[in-house]
């Protein structure tokens, strides 16, 4: 019972499958894929879209805010244009889709009964997340370092009304900060990506 339970934990990259799983594997056919496919598609062009406002909004700060807001009349303030480039509605309609596409598979495999494949879903999610989230952020983050310490972008000389000096002590205490698990009371502004 003991050994089936850390069979299931283990993420499944890191299990080694027999040589008759292989076979039997290879006479299947392709699994057939989900339904919620065509979201994946919505998830990455929202996710393009708070990649652009990560990078823009420092040097075009008028993208944070709307139409009419301080008597700015632009035409790419529109409410409707807006949503092609605001972030902050794409960050919500990446995580709504993303709630649903995550939560609907492993709801059918429950109600299919199929808990091995429920609970190595389930493991596998649970310790390959972090990796797949902070990693990207990490070297998002870097590149903004890098990116302006070559003077590919200019670093400003205010972050959130307070003075900011761009240089490796500050972006080590960036990332100091920004990745202490213990310390729920961080900011999380910043000229190195404010998404960490």
């Amino acid at each position: 019972m003991a050994g089936q339970c850390l069979y299931f934990l283990r993420p499944s990259f890191l299990r080694k499958q027999s040589s008759s799983a292989d076979a039997s594997f290879s006479e299947k056919s392709s699994p057939a894929k989900p339904r919620t496919e065509y979201l994946d598609g919505v998830r990455g062009a929202a996710s393009l879209i708070v990649f652009s406002l990560h990078w823009n909004h420092v040097h075009f700060p008028s993208v944070n805010s709307g139409w009419g807001y301080k008597d700015k009349t632009s035409l790419w303030l529109l409410p409707f244009v807006r949503l092609t480039y605001s972030g902050a509605a794409m960050v919500a309609v990446f995580f709504v889709v993303s709630g649903f596409v995550l939560l609907h598979r492993f709801v059918q495999r429950m109600d299919r009964h199929k808990y091995p494949e429920l609970l190595a879903g389930l493991s596998s999610i649970t310790f390959r997340r972090a990796i797949r989230l902070c990693l990207p952020a990490f070297a998002s983050s870097l590149m903004a370092y890098v990116c302006a310490d070559l003077g590919i972008i200019s670093a400003p000389n205010k972050v959130d009304g307070k003075p900011f000096e761009h240089g490796l002590t500050a972006y080590l205490e960036f990332l100091d900060l920004e990745t202490n698990p213990w310390n729920w009371n961080a900011d999380f502004f910043g000229f190195y990506n404010p998404q960490l």
